[in-house]
């Protein structure tokens, strides 16, 4: 019945948004799955121990010279090892606000450019994602 009504089929995501319905596409599956990878510590999943991005790790640092190495570093591997991503395409660059550091990430998957948006404050992690 549902097949009927909006063309679903199995495999696909199905987004509920203002109670309308929209099919997922590839590359917004993609990039709610980065999301979640980058939110997620490393070891938090019992069956895979190297998901996650682990940058609760910043949250109550200072972060300097080498701490944006090590974040810098970590964005670039993750990134790596999702084949979707085009890994000469990634681009992690830093900024110091007031009370927090924001992670810029630019990178081209399944042939679209992606821009994302980390925010390390003193007590969370947010991800900003743009197509």
């Amino acid at each position: 019945m549902l097949n009927d009504d909006i063309g679903y089929e199995l495999g696909q995501g199905i987004i509920i948004k203002d109670n309308d319905c929209i099919i997922a596409t590839d590359l917004m599956a993609l990039l709610q799955s980065i999301k979640i990878e980058s939110l997620t510590m490393e070891g938090d999943l019992w069956y895979d121990q190297t998901y996650g991005w682990g940058l609760q790790d910043f949250i109550h640092r200072n972060i300097d010279e080498m701490l944006e190495a090590e974040i810098y570093q970590r964005v670039k591997d993750k990134l790596a090892k999702r084949e979707e991503v085009d890994k000469d395409s990634t681009v992690v660059s830093l900024s110091q606000g007031n009370d927090n550091t924001i992670v810029h990430i630019r990178f081209k998957a399944l042939d679209q450019e992606v821009n994302m948006e980390i925010s390390l404050d003193r007590v969370k992690v947010e991800v900003r994602l743009g197509g």
